[in-house]
């Protein structure tokens, strides 16, 4: 059966390669994706292709749900008279 998931969010620094953390992936792809059917001679050179590019870059996503996760400050306190 074919199966294609994303991985969990890695973070990269900005010295540091995105391909060389999804390395893993792409050797688990190279190994066990071709035997995904139907779509594994599909799937898979398209996987490895975009791993070797560096993956999926998630950073506005992220941000956007820490922001919304955020804690509104509280409302202003009116002077008192």
């Amino acid at each position: 059966m074919t199966f294609r998931r994303n991985s969990e969010v890695l973070f990269v620094k900005a010295d540091e390669s995105p391909a060389s953390k999804g390395l893993p992936y792409t050797l688990m792809s190279v190994v066990l994706g071709w035997w995904g059917i139907p779509w594994g001679f599909i799937y898979t050179p398209q996987v490895i292709y975009r791993n070797l590019k560096g993956g999926t870059d998630v950073t506005a996503n992220v941000l956007a749900n820490l922001r919304s996760a955020a804690i509104p400050p509280p409302p202003p306190i009116p002077p008192s008279r």
